[in-house]
Formats: C-alpha cells, structure tokens, sequence
C-alpha cells in the first residue's frame, strides 16, 4: 500500500566542471628562466614566487638609482635649511626638489622593470606542469603554467526552454558521477537569459565546493536541479508506470 509523502522534484542535465580560477600564466618580458620554485601539482599561495627570469642587469641600474635618489635627497634637505636661513636661492631650491622627485620617479621606474622578471601567482590555486626549463630564453606572452583554484569548482550545464521559468539564481544543485550517487552540493550563481535559438536550450553554472579535491576541470558530471518540495505525494516505482495512447496508468 503505498502512503503520500514528500517529494522533492529535480531537472537532470549533464554538466562540465571547471575551475572557479583558472589562467595560463605567462612573462612580460624576455629573458633566460633563473629559477623555477615550483613543481607540478604543488599548492600555490597567492604571491608566491613561481618563476625569476635573469635580472641582474635590472637589479644594478635600480641599485645605482637607489643610491642617486639618496644623494638627491640629501641635497633638497641642505637647500631646504639653506633656504630657511636665508644663504639660498629659490632656484637652487627648485632645481633640488626636481631632481630628488626625478629620482625617486627613476627608482619606482627600475622596480616595475625588475618586477616584471619574477612570475608570482596572481591567487592561490594548483600549479600544473612546468611549460619552460632552467636556463630557457622565454618571450612575453609564453606561457609558464597554469593555475588552478581547486576549492570551488564551477559547472556549466543546459536545460530544456520549457523549464527556463523554474531557475532561479541560489537555486541548490547536487552533482555527481552518476545519477545514483549526487554527493557534491552547490547552487546556481548564473542562469543565461538568452535561449539558444537552434538547440531551445538554457544555459546554466552553478558553483560547488571540491573539499575532497576529487573534481578535476573537464570533467563531465551528472546534475540535478532541486525544485520545491511538494507534499502529499504517493510515490510509485517506475516499473509500475504504463504508458499508451489513452494516458498513462498504473
């Protein structure tokens, strides 16, 4: 005897995972690879160094003017004092101020050049394989290595027209391998408002979290949109069901 209970309806699709962050990270510069301080899978913090291209010419010229804007400060400070006592000149003063903002303006200059020979990672994430050896000439725009934030995966996936008006954003979603096993739980964070005009398909991501890191970009999974539950419902196995021209019936 079957007795009503509570049902909890749900849109099934098939969905690819991705990372919530994912980039190839590349140089701005050319140079020969230094250093590489990472190995493949190794967990990233955001900042870490990754990779330092050869910058020891970089590094002499932003010491040399280092030193220079010491000097020129020290020089606007003997003709500030000169000039509070009346033994200098307003020029003299001006041309102190111009060379000390100069050099400090050539020292800020000289760091973003020697910035730009170190590659640090822009998030925390996973690093993938290494795309370049110790030793290396690289270009700009060369990738490095690519990065993956692993903790929050997002999938995409599509649904029928006729079901656009039941997602709704914040929507919760269980994913899984199979349809029988949805152990990983998320929520809808986009629902696209334009309906494909050949397929009549809604596009959808929704985002999950991959505490046990066991979902990898790329991967196909199944996805079930959970609807309001409703009450009162007898719920009978599917085998039970006959289907003909007249209706279905039990």
């Amino acid at each position: 005897k079957a007795e009503p209970t509570t049902w909890t309806p749900g849109i099934e699709a098939i969905g690819t995972a991705a990372a919530s962050r994912g980039v190839d990270l590349t140089v701005e510069t050319t140079g020969i690879v230094k250093e590489i301080q990472f190995k493949a899978n190794d967990h990233i913090e955001q900042g870490q160094l990754l990779v330092r291209l050869d910058d020891a010419v970089e590094q002499a010229d932003l010491a040399a003017a280092k030193t220079q804007a010491v000097l020129d400060q020290q020089a606007l400070e003997r003709a500030q004092s000169l000039r509070k006592s009346g033994a200098g000149t307003q020029a003299t003063l001006d041309s102190a101020v111009a060379a000390a903002s100069t050099s400090k303006s050539q020292v800020v200059k000289l760091q973003a050049l020697a910035d730009q020979k170190l590659l640090k990672a822009p998030f925390s994430g996973t690093a993938g394989i290494p795309r370049v050896d110790e030793g290396q000439y690289i270009a700009p725009g060369a990738a490095v290595v690519t990065l993956q934030d692993l903790d929050t995966m997002r999938v995409d996936f599509t649904v029928p027209e006729q079901q656009f008006a039941a997602l709704k954003i914040g929507q919760p979603v269980s994913f899984g391998l199979t349809l029988d096993k949805l152990p990983y739980r998320g929520a809808i964070t986009g629902i696209d408002p334009k309906i494909d005009p050949i397929s009549r398909l809604v596009s959808v991501r929704a985002e999950v979290t991959n505490s046990d890191g066991k979902l990898s970009p790329g991967q196909f999974l199944q996805v079930r949109v959970e609807l309001p539950k409703e009450d009162n419902v007898i719920a009978i196995p599917q085998t039970a069901l006959t289907t003909s021209l007249y209706g279905d019936f039990v």
